[in-house]
């Protein structure tokens, strides 16, 4: 057991307000030290994302100063990704890009059931069932993508020998409503993007006066021989 000396004891007795204001100094300024860095990383986390937000900013500036010369074309490729992907899902849309895939490449679709249980409310999958020769199905795959009008993907097909010789192919439709205040723009690849859209307008054989005069002249979709 340490023994304290009776002139050190006293002399901590008549001292022992300072030690302990002493004390209560260092753990003010670890408090303070603590404090402070913690307020550091957060202004520079806040820095970071001002400086996050400036660049998306003038990246947007960048993009409007490119095209604000043709407003036409911003509208007519939001209204083309608004086909390609729509805010909701209509389904009278996936029925017409069926129709179009059938005429168009010659592959004639004569089922399709949605499956429920893995769609969702931004995708629809469908199963579909198809006849054709070699050629029409080649073109179908090398269609369906965009052809029909509308973003589809498939990630399986097989032989149906249950029906003849006919094809099952499993298609997914996609929506999505899109806020465009909370999306990045990456300035640097916007011209490979427009580059990109025109192509797939090629493709589908787009033509935006076309559809703003079928879109004012009928709320339905137009009518066509019934492929299935």
């Amino acid at each position: 057991m340490i023994k304290i000396k009776p002139f050190l004891k006293a002399l901590i007795k008549e001292n022992l307000i300072y030690i302990f204001g002493f004390f209560i100094l260092i753990i003010l300024n670890l408090t303070l030290i603590f404090t402070g860095i913690k307020k550091i990383t957060t202004l520079n986390s806040e820095i970071i994302n001002l400086s996050k937000d400036l660049e998306n900013l003038n990246k947007k500036v960048i993009l409007i100063n490119n095209y604000s010369s043709n407003s036409r074309i911003i509208e007519e490729n939001i209204y083309f990704l608004n086909k390609l992907i729509p805010n909701s899902e209509d389904y009278f849309s996936i029925i017409y890009s069926l129709e179009n895939l059938s005429q168009k490449t010659g592959f004639i679709i004569t089922q399709y059931n949605i499956n429920i249980g893995t769609s969702t409310s931004e995708k629809i999958r469908l199963n579909i069932i198809g006849t054709g020769d070699t050629l029409s199905f080649l073109n179908f795959l090398k269609e369906y993508n965009f052809g029909g009008g509308r973003l589809i993907t498939s990630d399986n097909i097989e032989l149906n020998k249950d029906i003849g010789d006919s094809i099952k192919i499993d298609l997914t439709f996609y929506n999505k409503k899109v806020d465009i205040k909370n999306q990045d723009v990456i300035a640097n690849n916007y011209e490979k993007i427009f580059e990109n859209l025109e192509k797939i307008k090629k493709r589908i054989n787009f033509n935006f006066d076309e559809e703003i005069s079928l879109q004012n002249n009928s709320a339905t979709y137009p009518l066509k021989n019934n492929p299935f």
